[in-house]
């Protein structure tokens, strides 16, 4: 990957990874921005407080080119690479921004900065990586300007209905009903 956000200039948000049944079997894939900084309440906080199910995490939201070629589904055409958002929780922001401060002192910055990045086979491994390797710095005028912008985050802007109907989900409703 390829890092678009520099170090000292990466969003974080508040999270929430909820499991829900999705056809018969509990999905974790279910993430959504805790909204209690914002408004002053958040229904998955409030469920979490009368339940102590659900937590939510801090995480950091850097903007990535990852560098892993495919085919698209679409032009049947070969991409080089494509912009992702990495999120990285506590352990893996501890990690980067080690590799950060480390490129600093080399007089370079987080931005332009080419790793390569593996996963441990441990369950517990961030999704994100947990082996972060610098590999060189990337010149990135020689990419279109748009593809080295960072991203707009308004993706990840809060939805209250949807929080509200995970809750109920979480309180026994048939996914059907929601």
């Amino acid at each position: 990957i390829i890092f678009l956000s520099d170090g000292n200039d990466v969003p974080a948000i508040w999270e929430h990874q909820v499991a829900l049944m999705k056809k018969g079997k509990l999905d974790y894939n279910n993430y959504f921005t805790c909204t209690r900084e914002i408004l002053g309440s958040c229904p998955l906080c409030t469920y979490s407080d009368e339940y102590g199910k659900n937590w939510r995490q801090k995480v950091q939201l850097f903007t990535v080119l990852d560098l892993t070629p495919y085919v698209s589904k679409k032009t049947q055409k070969q991409v080089l690479y494509s912009k992702k958002i990495l999120t990285a929780k506590q352990a893996t922001s501890e990690i980067l921004m080690r590799k950060y401060t480390n490129l600093l002192d080399k007089s370079m910055q987080l931005r332009g900065a080419q790793f390569s990045v593996h996963r441990g086979s441990d369950k517990k491994s961030a999704n994100v990586g947990t082996d972060f390797e610098f590999i060189k710095m990337v010149d990135l005028t020689k990419f279109p300007p748009e593809d080295i912008k960072v991203m707009d985050l308004s993706l990840l802007e809060p939805n209250r209905d949807l929080m509200v109907r995970a809750v109920e989900r979480l309180k026994g409703a048939p996914e059907t009903q929601i």
